[in-house]
């Protein structure tokens, strides 16, 4: 369920479901890393009788394209069965570099890592002033907290103001001061 915050700015509301998109893939790309590492050990355990650590050293050294050389001569059911791991590997891989490669490229690593060095400076305020908006007077009474040498936090819905706080450095919050959940 989202919050009311999220449903009330559409803005957010798609920034959180990309983020949300996004670490969705991720976490099928590592999950589908792990089956090909499991499937590998338990392949070669089963088609050449490996040991466990032969079975695993065998298994990254294929997924990794090192190509050292094999602990033990493989059967030609084992090199099927290795040749079959590679391109499979080599699925995940692409999949793996096109979701890290989309999440940087489209900037929403940066953003969400910008949100959430906001977020932890914010929670280390204390006995600090709430700006609700940034408009004419919220943009004065922020001046002269600043001069005061006052600590504030300004609370703002509107997109565009947001740009001019991310050029200011003044600590905000991107949400409806109206919201229980953003105050």
């Amino acid at each position: 369920m989202l919050p009311t915050s999220l449903k009330r700015n559409p803005a957010r509301l798609r920034q959180f479901r990309r983020i949300n998109k996004y670490i969705r893939n991720a976490l099928l790309a590592m999950t589908l890393l792990l089956i090909t590492i499991v499937t590998g050990v338990v392949g070669f355990i089963v088609i050449d009788d490996y040991s466990l650590g032969e079975a695993f050293y065998m298994t990254i050294i294929t997924l990794s394209t090192v190509g050292y050389g094999e602990v033990n001569v493989l059967s030609p059911s084992g090199r099927i069965f290795t040749s079959f791991l590679i391109i499979f590997n080599l699925g995940v891989f692409a999949y793996a570099i096109t979701i890290l490669s989309n999440f940087i490229v489209e900037g929403e690593l940066r953003l969400f890592l910008k949100n959430y060095r906001m977020y932890k400076l914010i929670q280390k305020m204390e006995n600090h002033t709430i700006v609700c908006g940034f408009g004419r007077h919220g943009h004065q009474v922020c001046q002269e907290l600043k001069s005061s040498n006052l600590p504030f936090v300004i609370i703002e819905s509107d997109d565009e103001k947001i740009d001019l706080l991310e050029d200011s450095g003044h600590r905000y919050l991107h949400g409806d001061a109206t919201s229980d959940e953003v105050l």
